[in-house]
């Protein structure tokens, strides 16, 4: 039982070593990817690292490594993540991504989720509504229009330390209670491993 979750453990050491370096080591050695900590939503207090989400990429990518129950739907999330991660990471270190830019990608992150996975959003729980579910292009769109939504509002809160991981961790907790309680295994492991990741 507990070396069913050494996994999740790795993936906190591994994420809270990669944010110590980033913050303790990489700041002055290498000052990139810091937040200006001008305008609106930039209302933290001193030198802070964007690029914290390469933490959370590696410690899933380790996470995903030394699993002892090996995930068919972590390779595919990681994945398809590629493209906004990857746009968000070169805006991060260079600022001279547009929002459009990344929009796209989340889309595309989207699409290549639906498309790999075979997964998409079929039922609202509502009767009146079920039959717009029903129809696959309309399930697809909703579904990247949701995954693009989401990936752009943790995007907007993320100016106030803790804020963005905070809120993410707690939605991830959310998703654990939820497959605990149908009894996915599957989708409880990947949610307590992205709760390890965000809290390292």
């Amino acid at each position: 039982m507990l070396a069913d979750y050494f996994p999740h453990i790795l993936a906190l050491v591994i994420s809270l070593f990669c944010t110590g370096f980033l913050v303790l080591g990489g700041l002055r050695k290498h000052p990139v990817g810091i937040d200006s900590g001008h305008g609106p939503q930039k209302i933290h207090q001193g030198l802070v690292p964007r690029i914290g989400g390469v933490s959370i990429f590696v410690s899933l990518l380790f996470y995903y490594a030394f699993s002892v129950r090996q995930s068919a739907l972590l390779p595919i999330l990681l994945i398809t993540a590629a493209p906004i991660f990857i746009a968000g990471f070169i805006e991060d270190i260079t600022g001279k991504v547009s929002a459009w830019k990344r929009l796209l990608m989340s889309i595309i992150t989207g699409f290549a989720f639906c498309f790999l996975s075979g997964y998409s959003i079929t039922s609202a729980g509502i009767d009146s509504v079920q039959h717009i579910f029903s129809t696959p292009s309309i399930s697809i769109a909703l579904t990247v229009i949701s995954i693009a939504g989401l990936a752009n509002a943790v995007n907007i809160i993320d100016g106030l330390n803790g804020l963005a991981s905070g809120v993410s961790i707690f939605i991830a907790v959310c998703f654990a209670a939820v497959s605990m309680m149908v009894g996915d295994a599957e989708i409880l492991m990947i949610s307590l491993a992205l709760v390890a990741s965000l809290v390292g």
